[in-house]
């Protein structure tokens, strides 16, 4: 039996169940939502990435791993959204029962098997790229904290958290790719062949969307524990705390887009995948603009306060993991503010002596 045959068999029986059972909705295509929705997701994160990086400009400040992580997953986000639009082209958003009539009125049943395969081929491939801009957004968070943590447990945490969970990540990524013999069967979903169980696919996206969002509720905690000891007033704690926890956002869209998850076994997927599709894009998105907020609030402080002196000239670079008198966030001038902010961030000793200097009152910046 030829794939078209194949294809006219199913096809046809699908016809037949969706006339006897009327599920054919006119207009009802979330396609164009979906497209909306997608490319404003990638727009609003864009704007607080180039925000971020404009900031770093702005202060001289160069550009570092937890950034280039960053520019890294909004391209893959990108290239989602391409491969989504795509893939609404060829009718996802639609009831399957309709994109079967609608082909059937043409005539031409060699045009659905074409569809078909575009269609999983694109969305293998948004699956792919969507995964990445995940796993490279979370990575780029936590860079950033290890960059301002100090103390063994809580640095071996971290690295144990990057590790776990770019491992989490790689096994949906390629088992989507892995799942069929022969392979090609993955994205040709006609071909003769045998395939993993579904319910496969649906576990190893719980869980990796699941050890996702907890890892974001642990980074949202660590700046807490950061500031604990830091002398300061309580408003300017809790103004530097919450704009390092919107990662907290990011893991409300893991869940979101876990519990959507058992939809890929749904006959009509081009329908009912349209919620897992725009949590797949939103949750990378919400990542790039929660590691953007503290960069842009150093902005909103910056255009609030007068301008300060500008030390860049004297700072000094070090290795990831310390920071310049010139890398901190603005939280006093007193000796005594500056010594304890210092230490809380892991400042090198010579750092510490210049950032407690009263007579430059120098801003202590949250390293980015």
């Amino acid at each position: 039996m030829t794939i078209s045959t194949m294809a006219s068999s199913t096809l046809s029986a699908a016809t037949l169940a969706s006339r006897s059972t009327n599920l054919v909705v006119p207009g009802s295509d979330l396609g164009p939502s979906l497209r909306v929705a997608t490319w404003a997701l990638i727009a609003l994160s864009g704007i607080f990435l180039g925000t971020r990086l404009y900031c770093k400009w702005r202060r001289h400040r160069a550009i570092h791993l937890d950034d280039a992580f960053l520019i890294a997953s909004w391209a893959m986000l990108i290239a989602a959204g391409v491969c989504t639009t795509i893939e609404i082209g060829y009718g996802f958003g639609q009831h399957s029962t309709a994109l079967i009539a609608q082909y059937e009125e043409n005539g031409n049943p060699g045009d659905i098997v074409k569809s078909l395969n575009a269609i999983t081929l694109t969305g293998q491939l948004a699956i792919t790229f969507g995964i990445c801009a995940q796993a490279w957004s979370k990575t780029s968070w936590a860079i950033t904290l290890l960059r301002i943590t100090s103390g063994r447990r809580l640095r071996g945490f971290m690295w144990f958290a990057l590790v776990s969970m770019n491992l989490f990540f790689a096994g949906p990524a390629f088992g989507y790719w892995l799942q069929c013999q022969p392979v090609a069967k993955a994205w040709q979903p006609l071909l003769p062949g045998s395939c993993w169980k579904p319910e496969v696919g649906i576990v190893l996206g719980i869980v990796a969307s699941c050890y996702s969002g907890v890892m974001d509720l642990a980074f949202a905690i660590v700046p807490w524990l950061l500031l604990r000891n830091l002398q300061v007033s309580a408003a300017e704690k809790l103004g530097i705390a919450l704009a390092m926890s919107m990662g907290v956002f990011a893991a409300i869209s893991a869940f979101i887009k876990s519990s959507a998850m058992p939809s890929l076994t749904s006959p009509d997927f081009s329908f009912s995948g349209v919620t897992l599709t725009l949590w797949s894009t939103a949750e990378p998105a919400v990542t790039i603009m929660a590691a953007s907020v503290p960069m842009m609030r150093v902005l909103v402080q910056s255009v609030r306060k007068q301008p300060e002196p500008n030390w860049s000239s004297e700072t000094e670079s070090g290795p990831v993991g310390e920071m310049t008198a010139n890398d901190t966030t603005v939280l006093g001038g007193r000796r005594n503010t500056l010594m304890a902010a210092a230490a809380a961030a892991g400042l090198p000793a010579r750092a510490v002596a210049r950032a407690a200097d009263p007579e430059r009152d120098i801003a202590l910046q949250t390293r980015q």
